[in-house]
């Protein structure tokens, strides 16, 4: 089995915090409000301790299942809320950060709607496969519900968790997700730099999800980001009129070519037959033109 989250320590055994959290469930023990820390922990050793005496390898198996989703394989809902607690109550007690990112596909909907809900769950699962690689060692990874998943990092602060969403919004851009093209939208918020609550982390990492939503998708935000900047639109140059009586580079153009065909040329303002004459000027490959217009006097040189 591929661990990808808290729930295994270094030594590729399930820990004591998942440990905890499971025996806290069997017996019923609020582990924030209830005790205080020093009688939690002593309470739950003695029940992983006789969990695991009685019924080593029953227990192993009730540790590797966990409590997962059963279409992605991530943590599920309820691991995700048992593990935000614990990561909130150690960083409030340490004084330390906890980052959470706050994933949602975008236009999932659509994928339902036009390729069935089998290849929607397909998409789901690769999302979350493709998720914990890239959190793998960092934080762990839950389905939140839907198309929405959540990514904890305990003792990760604002840039550092902003720089962990950017790179799964590109590992999930990068490639297609079974045979279709998907991105996600990012919410990131941070204790104690943006939450300062549990709820409110959540909260906050909801709405800053939604804000990448909103200024189109595939973007990543985090909760109280300042408006971006609009960018300025590329001006072209504007191209000076010629001044009032002067002829344009066109109408000098087919002069020229009419007077080298010995073609007479009309003078644009009143249409009188121009006199031309041919010039050499220093330093010039070609022959310069100058054409007067004898009844109002226009001059043109090409």
């Amino acid at each position: 089995m591929d661990w990808a989250d808290t729930r295994i320590d270094s030594t590729g055994k399930p820990s004591d915090a998942f440990k905890f959290d499971l025996a806290a469930g069997m017996v019923g023990i609020d582990i924030h409000r209830e005790r205080s820390y020093t009688e939690m922990r002593s309470v739950l050793e003695m029940v992983i301790a006789t969990l695991e005496l009685q019924n080593p390898e029953d227990t192993q198996k009730v540790y590797e299942a966990g409590s997962q989703d059963s279409t992605t394989g991530l943590l599920d809902r309820k691991s995700f809320d048992a593990a935000l607690d614990s990561d909130f109550a150690a960083a409030r007690r340490e004084q330390t950060s906890l980052g959470l990112i706050f994933v949602d596909v975008d236009r999932f909907k659509k994928v339902n709607d036009e390729h069935g809900h089998q290849k929607g769950d397909q998409v789901l699962a690769e999302v979350g496969r493709r998720l914990t690689l890239c959190s793998k060692g960092k934080g762990a990874v839950y389905r939140y519900g839907g198309e929405e998943v959540v990514i904890l990092l305990p003792n990760y602060e604002l840039n550092e968790t902003l720089a962990l969403a950017e790179r799964c919004r590109v590992v999930l851009e990068r490639e297609p997700s079974a045979g279709l093209s998907i991105t996600a939208s990012f919410g990131v918020s941070v204790y104690p730099g943006t939450a300062s609550s549990p709820e409110q982390l959540v909260e906050n990492a909801d709405k800053a999800m939604y804000d990448a939503k909103n200024r189109g998708r595939n973007l990543v935000r985090f909760h109280g980001e300042p408006v971006p900047e609009p960018v300025a639109e590329r001006s072209l140059p504007v191209r000076k009129a010629p001044e009032a009586g002067s002829l344009t580079e066109s109408q000098l153009l087919e002069m020229r070519q009419l007077h080298f065909r010995h073609r007479a040329i009309s003078c644009p303002n009143d249409g009188a037959y121009m006199r031309t004459r041919e010039i050499s000027e220093v330093g010039q490959a070609t022959t310069t033109v100058i054409a007067h217009c004898p009844q109002c006097g226009l001059q043109a040189r090409f």
